[in-house]
């Protein structure tokens, strides 16, 4: 990538970044530049490299840039995590970023962006699982197997307007049924 990757973000995201980090990682620049050229990537990075934040902050970016005009066609990313405990963990580093752009956006006057999460797990009470349907969010974190059970009930509607899919830890599902399964769910999301 030549140039500032992060010239690529709407201010108040750029703001937020620069006053939380010295400078974006290899893997962070790399990953924006895909985004921004509208291709998939595949983040492939040490521990500690920034990649969960590469694929969630172009994608928070988006939502900050073009904010959802109505409730009913409000959720563009899906965060899938082969871990319960993982996705709890990124269901709470989501909160700095989004409080951050938020700060950020009131500092430079722009409009405040309301981007709201759903963690969707085996253990997601019934009466939160009837509110995903009706008022989808913005963010859904889930797992393999809770985005299946989705895509096979009557909520799946709420995922006709994803247009980001983040899978973490992809390596820990590549070889296994899990994987195999996952993978039947992302082509029946994309469909």
């Amino acid at each position: 990538m030549t140039g500032d990757p992060l010239a690529l973000f709407s201010a108040p995201t750029r703001a937020w970044f620069e006053s939380s980090f010295a400078a974006p990682t290899a893997a962070q620049s790399g990953t924006w530049t895909a985004a921004a050229s509208g291709e998939h990537a595949l983040v492939i990075a040490p521990t500690g490299s920034g990649k969960t934040l590469a694929g969630f902050l172009w994608a928070l970016d988006d939502l900050v840039r073009d904010p959802p005009d109505d409730r009913s066609g409000r959720l563009r990313i899906v965060y899938v995590s082969p871990l319960k405990a993982l996705a709890a963990d990124i269901a709470r580093n989501l909160r700095a970023p989004l409080t951050g752009i938020r700060m950020a956006a009131a500092r430079l006057g722009d409009p405040a962006v309301d981007i709201r999460t759903a963690l969707r797990t085996g253990d997601t009470p019934q009466s939160e699982r009837r509110r995903f349907a009706s008022s989808p969010p913005d963010i859904l974190i889930t797992t393999p197997e809770s985005l299946f059970l989705i895509l096979t009930s009557a909520a799946r509607d709420a995922l006709r307007s994803a247009t980001t899919v983040i899978v973490d830890e992809v390596h820990a599902l590549a070889g296994n049924k899990r994987g195999a399964h996952l993978a039947v769910s992302l082509e029946r999301l994309d469909a």
